[in-house]
């Protein structure tokens, strides 16, 4: 789990894909919608390394929603992340369960509708 903050440089996540053994991704974003861009920058590289990345939220309560219009060159969910909704920190054990069944981003996303 990486926390996402202002500022953030995204360092953190390009260090965890130096590990070739990685097999997922959950990213605590900004309030309720978007990561810097830095931080989507690093999430790039993981999702085109194939490895799913689920945006979760730092705030204790609430959803993850899409973003704003005119802020997509910020917005994971375009590039195939899948949104954790209300699940904050419980994000994480959800996707190691999923991860055993699929690692495609449309069936993981599913599992976190439901």
């Amino acid at each position: 789990m990486v926390m996402s903050y202002a500022g953030a440089d995204g360092l953190v996540i390009r260090s965890l894909l130096r590990d070739d053994g990685r097999q997922g991704l959950v990213v605590a974003g900004n309030w309720t919608r978007d990561v810097s861009g830095s931080m989507f920058d690093a999430i790039q590289k993981a999702r085109e390394r194939g490895i799913p990345v689920v945006i979760s939220t730092r705030v204790p309560t609430g959803r993850v929603f899409r973003s704003a219009p005119g802020k997509a060159q910020h917005w994971p969910k375009e590039n195939g992340c899948v949104l954790a909704d209300d699940l904050s920190s419980k994000a994480r054990i959800l996707l190691m369960l999923a991860l055993t069944k699929t690692r495609e981003s449309r069936s993981l996303a599913e599992v976190f509708d439901n």
